[in-house]
């Protein structure tokens, strides 16, 4: 999923090198530092961002996710992560369903491609790939989004390919850490995410490149048609509105934040678009509320995962984490010199920094 910041860059800088940097500031080098430094370390790190977090400073960064509205629902629970929606539109996009499903390792393939979301196709191996040759008679396929229900609780880290000979591959979308996916069998477990630089292919696939074994219900495809751009309201102007439930185009959404969900609810509850489809492609047409949203950077749990971090404070971040790592070492005597850095180059990032906004993140407990 894409983040962009329209005030400062983001960089993405792995748990590990953060972790070498920092020991580094204290003189510990990165082949010296053992498993009681990584796993304080990791705790660290989430302690940190939920510090700056309660004190204003959100390292949070926008980003576009989708929800596939359901026949008569008008409540919605945006997935983990998500603090703000800015814009929602109601998008159409199309799905085309023709050509060849394949498995690298078992399974139905076609189960991934039926609509049917009690089906799934599951593999017998670990790091398959589940694709579809799309039908060459009707041309290579551009998708825009790309949507995973799975068959069972569990994180996948997927790469999203395309090629026109099924030898020569482009990535598309890479996730950068395990990804938690919700094995309910249910719509609203999928989770989607954008392509950002979609381009048309005859086959296109996700590969898992984290060692689990991939078990999908639903592999969604989907093509971007159009979107129309609906009103934010309040929580007491939404209550007060009638007829919530009765069917139509929805016009107006509102949000509810009480929780650490946001629910986005919608006005009026969609209904299922007319069974219309373009035969030469046998595509399947859907409304989809098409947000832009505020993602709230995620725990940091292994050295491999990715910190994206505004730029401005990745010094800030270094000398903090030196600190706590030289209270919990040897290297106790540099504590107050390093917190005394830290501090000066937290405060002359802020001074730089837009992104200020109320936000209590709940500190993590220590790992046992």
């Amino acid at each position: 999923m894409a983040l962009v910041n329209p005030n400062n860059n983001f960089n993405s800088i792995k748990a590990r090198d953060l972790i070498d940097q920092s020991c580094m500031l204290i003189g510990i080098p990165p082949e010296k530092i053992g498993g009681f430094l990584i796993k304080t370390a990791l705790f660290s790190i989430n302690s940190i961002l939920s510090s700056w977090a309660n004190s204003g400073v959100i390292q949070f960064n926008e980003t576009q996710t989708l929800i596939k509205f359901q026949n008569g629902l008008i409540r919605y629970e945006l997935p983990d992560g998500f603090y703000d929606v800015y814009d929602f539109n109601l998008a159409t996009l199309g799905r085309r369903r023709s050509g060849i499903p394949y498995s690298s390792a078992g399974g139905s393939p076609a189960a991934a491609f039926d609509e049917n979301i009690t089906t799934s196709c599951e593999q017998t191996s670990p790091n398959g790939t589940i694709g579809i040759n799309f039908n060459w008679d009707d041309g290579p396929y551009k998708s825009d989004f790309f949507g995973v229900c799975s068959a069972k609780d569990t994180e996948y880290q997927l790469v999203l390919e395309g090629s026109n000979d099924q030898t020569n591959w482009l990535t598309l979308y890479k996730m950068d850490r395990p990804t938690k996916f919700i094995g309910f069998p249910s719509q609203l477990s999928t989770q989607w995410f954008q392509i950002n630089q979609p381009q048309a292919f005859k086959y296109l696939q996700i590969r898992e490149i984290g060692g689990n074994t991939l078990n999908i219900r639903e592999l969604y495809f989907e093509q971007y048609i159009q979107s129309i751009y609906r009103s934010n309201i309040g929580r007491s102007a939404y209550m007060q509105l009638s007829a919530r439930e009765n069917k139509s185009s929805p016009t107006l959404y509102s949000l509810e934040k009480q929780k650490q969900n946001i629910i986005v609810n919608i006005y009026q509850a969609p209904s299922d678009l007319p069974l219309i489809q373009d035969y030469a492609n046998e595509a399947n047409y859907n409304n989809f509320g098409l947000m832009r949203a505020v993602k709230y950077p995620l725990t940091v749990n292994f050295l491999s995962d990715e910190i994206p971090i505004n730029r401005l404070f990745i010094p800030a971040l270094e000398y903090e984490l030196a600190y706590k790592l030289a209270l919990k070492s040897s290297r106790a005597d540099q504590a107050q010199v390093l917190m005394g850095i830290a501090e000066m180059e937290f405060q002359k990032a802020k001074l730089s920094n837009n992104d200020l906004g109320g936000l209590k993140i709940q500190k993590p407990s220590y790992p046992s």
